[in-house]
């Protein structure tokens, strides 16, 4: 017995001393990947230094540049990319290296340790055999689509220079980009199970198999019966089975798939307002599929995965009645996932929201016919398309029926707060959408008065000697200057239904001019308030270039806190209440809304019984852009 102990130990020993590295070869393991470690180094600080040249290249190029600056950027993304190749092969090296070292007992914190880099992880860049079919066009508008290496092998002046304009990604023109799928690729359906449904899908299985434990007994026929009718309901309801909770919810439908064709996106106050999937059955039918209320373009990439497009009609391609609209029974309960048939990247720089814009995509059939196709969305952001522009006449005052601004300019901007529609009190039917302070519209009007009706006219009240306002309603309309701002709180609209409703406020600060007659002389003196007020826009449209706005809307005008003229006995009224009324008519050309005309029909009545001044304006003008934007000089 104590032989056999002697000799266990001295195996156990001399396996001991066998498994483990000599100092020796640790010492060279530590040289082999100290010498990876200086590589590194050396190759990363290079790696270093031509991507921060490569940045700056690449943000002093423009449309402008010169052809030897196009050379150098494109020397640069070699060289970035041959650092980024060697530096991969290194790593694989090391990590090779690990791999030895470890089976022949060096701690893998050792061998980290002599590196010195494990964190600092690169890959190589892909062939192109490697590299995912995905097809990229430039989106500059209705028929403007080019290919993104439309100039790909020409190295002529004409291409370089077109090339480095058409490439131009600038913050001021490039917004993000928009992918579809192949045409004709398969994705499933989606059905909407509550959460009793969900139960019941669970308790049906679980009451069965409980039946078949507690009956082992069972007759044969009968036991596999109820085990075939499990297995297949396992099969049916995979999905609903897999919920961890009951709670209502949109469940993939393995059995069900569609083809995707074309897609029809439309860009309107901040996010996708209309969204419309045209897809085909396994007969041929084409289905359409919408959205019920918009997506928010700068949240796409957190709530877009979650959105779901509902059922909206079919078109039949192979019966008798062959490309006629009707509603399809077996597509009513189901849905589609719009991150399968749609997604939505941004630049870092450009996540900013574009223009109003409509797009149908794929553009052409052969854009998507080999794989995804990416439409880079690109837009001019000249003032023009920001600030709304308006010069218009006051009818009444032509026709000397009142005093009015005869010739008025007005200069107005949106401004986006949070463009992020909700379901209308988070209602299921197709109720709209609703915003909370979706945009704020800065503005600014001057109005040009006839020299005798310019300014308010006062009165010496014989009793306390002070000078008094003859109508205090002339305070708010001979106003030459206004320049203010409007809130909106609240938006509703259904997208189904061309009309709009929203709440807003409104604070604007105003000057006017009145006439103090003395006995020797005529003083003019400035007058200023500070509006401030609220309303309701109703806005709706006969077509898409023609439609009809009116406001109702309440506001004070508070010139006891911006006037100082008590100690000049000049008494003004402290708060004049308006209660106004706007209608409004507009007309554009198709794709030119900011070259209008219209014509507007303004009341302000004295808020209140106190006083019954009022008056009004009919205007008629035009709504323009800033103008021509070359600009040319000589030398």
């Amino acid at each position: 017995m104590r032989t056999k102990i002697v000799l266990l130990f001295l195996l156990g020993w001399a396996g001991m001393v066998f498994s483990q590295i000599s100092q020796a070869e640790k010492e060279n393991a530590k040289k082999e990947i100290l010498k990876l470690n200086s590589f590194h180094k050396k190759f990363r600080a290079l790696y270093d230094e031509t991507n921060e040249k490569l940045t700056q290249l690449k943000q002093n190029f423009s449309g402008q540049s010169l052809d030897e600056d196009f050379t150098k950027l494109q020397k640069q993304y070699k060289d970035a990319k041959v650092y980024n190749d060697t530096l991969a092969r290194n790593y694989q090296l090391y990590l090779a290296n690990k791999t030895i070292l470890l089976d022949k007992g060096i701690s893998e914190q050792e061998i980290d340790e002599w590196f010195g880099y494990k964190s600092d992880v690169f890959s190589k860049t892909a062939k192109k055999d490697e590299e995912v079919d995905t097809n990229v066009y430039m989106y500059f508008g209705k028929n403007k689509v080019l290919e993104e290496d439309i100039f790909k092998g020409k190295n002529d002046e004409t291409s370089q220079i077109l090339r480095s304009v058409i490439n131009n990604k600038g913050e001021k023109s490039y917004f993000g980009d928009i992918i579809v799928p192949k045409n004709k690729e398969e994705f499933y359906f989606y059905k909407y199970f509550k959460s009793k449904e969900i139960r019941a899908a669970k308790n049906e299985v679980k009451t069965k198999q409980i039946f078949l434990d507690k009956n082992k007994n069972l007759d044969v026929n009968r036991r596999k019966i109820i085990e075939d009718s499990i297995t297949e309901l396992k099969k049916i309801n995979h999905f609903v089975l897999e919920k961890k909770y009951d709670c209502g919810d949109y469940i993939l439908q393995p059995e069900l798939r569609y083809k995707f064709k074309k897609l029809d996106v439309e860009i309107k106050d901040g996010y996708f307002c209309d969204i419309r999937v045209f897809v085909e059955d396994g007969e041929g039918n084409e289905h359409i599929f919408t959205n019920q209320i918009g997506i928010s373009i700068l949240f796409f990439s957190s709530f877009g995965t979650r959105k779901m497009m509902n059922y909206k009609s079919s078109v039949r391609k192979v019966s008798y009645d062959a490309y006629r609209e009707y509603t399809d029974e077996k597509m009513k309960d189901l849905f589609i996932s719009l991150s399968d048939v749609m997604s939505y990247n941004y630049k870092v720089g450009n996540h900013y929201i574009p223009h109003d814009i409509a797009l149908e995509l794929p553009t052409k059939p052969e854009e998507n016919e080999k794989g995804n196709a990416v439409y880079q969305i690109k837009q001019e952001t000249y003032l023009e398309k920001i600030l709304e522009l308006r010069a218009y006449t006051d009818f009444l005052t032509l026709f000397g029926d009142s005093q009015n601004g005869l010739a008025q300019v007005e200069g107005r901007a949106k401004f986006y707060l949070f463009p992020y529609p909700f379901r209308f009190f988070g209602s299921k039917k197709t109720l709209g959408q609703i915003e909370y302070f979706p945009a704020v519209s800065p503005s600014v009007n001057y109005s040009r008065f006839e020299k005798d009706s310019r300014y308010v006219q006062t009165k010496l009240d014989s009793t306390n000697t002070n000078y008094e306002v003859k109508n205090d309603i002339d305070l708010v309309e001979k106003r030459y200057l206004v320049m203010g701002l409007d809130l909106e709180i609240l938006k509703w609209q259904n997208k189904n239904a061309p009309v709009s409703l929203s709440l807003y406020g409104l604070l604007n600060y105003n000057i006017s001019e009145m006439n103090i007659h003395t006995v020797s002389d005529t003083i003019t003196k400035s007058v200023k308030a500070m509006g401030f007020g609220g309303g309701l826009h109703l806005s709706t449209k006969r077509f898409n270039n023609f439609g009809f706005d009116y406001k109702a809307e309440f506001s004070w005008y508070d010139f006891q806190n911006f006037n100082t003229y008590q100690s000049e006995k000049i008494m003004l009224p402290p708060i004049i209440p308006i209660f106004r009324n706007e209608v409004e008519v507009f007309y554009h050309p198709n794709g030119s809304p900011n070259q209008a005309i219209f014509a507007r029909l303004i009341t302000y009545n004295y808020l209140g019984s106190s006083n019954n001044q009022a008056f009004y304006q009919f205007q008629f003008g035009y709504k323009f852009a800033i103008g021509n934007r070359t600009v040319s000089g000589k030398d």
